[in-house]
């Protein structure tokens, strides 16, 4: 008689969970504690952003913000800050709260000859707009063709024709016809009188010189005579500069050419020492008396 094998019982086998995935109950808590306050928080910052924005346009719609806006020109020379805001007309009906408005006032301005460079242009929530600007600054007058011509000192010729004004150095035999207002006047003649006039306004005797004349300036008009001569307020009288700053060859340097002046203004107070003719372009120390 044979005997069957009796198969064993098979025992059912459960599931666990890897011990690195074993978290306790605590952990869970923690975890669903962390979730619950990060999706409160983002819908707090979602809920204020559009709170904050609702806010914004209701504020900008309020009529205030509707008016065109009260436009401050800061730090403009005399007579400038009226151009200004004339150019400015094409905005002055635009909305306070127009998004462009700033920008679109700084391309207008930085276009003024006067303007430099536009440093700054803030809104203010009384409805004032405030532009700051570096302005240029009146440095020489260019005679040319019989009108008077205002330059900064960047060689840029500013807006308008003049009368002689007593405060500036005088220019005159520029070769070059004046440029349009704002752009450079690009002529060699009128930096070099500009060089020796910039030396000459601070001197105790410059109101006694009336002008820088550069008619023969590289010697285009006679070569053995003087490229640059200074005019004085005596009737026909000049001073002999010479060469144009940078340019002497065997000559007295700018330093010593304006020393010579400031003795002579010291000992006669003339800067020409009460003569109508000197030459301070050869002797360091002393003029000279043309025959």
């Amino acid at each position: 008689m044979s005997r069957r094998k009796r198969k064993k019982p098979q025992t059912k086998r459960s599931w666990q969970t890897p011990a690195w995935l074993r978290v306790s109950e605590e952990a869970r808590r923690r975890v669903l504690r962390w979730t619950a306050l990060g999706v409160a928080g983002l819908v707090v910052v979602v809920g204020g952003g559009l709170g904050l924005y609702r806010l914004e346009r209701y504020a900008l719609g309020h009529a205030r913000f509707r008016q065109p806006p009260v436009i401050e020109i800061v730090g403009a020379p005399p007579g400038v800050e009226g151009d200004i805001l004339a150019d400015l007309q094409v905005v002055a009906q635009a909305s306070w709260s127009e998004n462009t408005l700033c920008r679109s006032i700084g391309r207008i301005v930085e276009a003024n000859p006067w303007v430099r460079k536009v440093e700054s242009v803030q809104k203010f929530a009384d409805g004032r707009v405030v532009v700051h600007c570096d302005y240029r600054r009146p440095s020489a007058l260019v005679q040319y063709n019989g009108l008077l011509y205002l330059v900064s000192q960047d060689q840029v010729r500013l807006p308008g024709t003049y009368a002689q004004d007593g405060g500036l150095m005088l220019i005159q035999g520029v070769a070059a016809a004046p440029p349009p207002a704002g752009e450079k006047w690009h002529a060699p003649d009128l930096a070099a009188g500009m060089t020796v006039a910039s030396r000459l306004v601070a001197e105790p005797f410059a109101g006694q010189i009336t002008g820088v004349l550069v008619h023969n300036y590289g010697g285009r008009v006679d070569r053995e005579e003087a490229h640059i001569r200074l005019a004085t307020d005596r009737a026909g009288g000049t001073i002999i500069w010479g060469s144009a700053p940078g340019e002497e060859l065997e000559e007295n340097t700018i330093a010593q050419k304006i020393a010579i002046l400031r003795e002579n203004f010291r000992r006669s107070g003339r800067v020409d020492a009460d003569r109508h003719t000197i030459d301070i372009s050869t002797h360091p120390h002393q003029f000279t008396t043309p025959a």
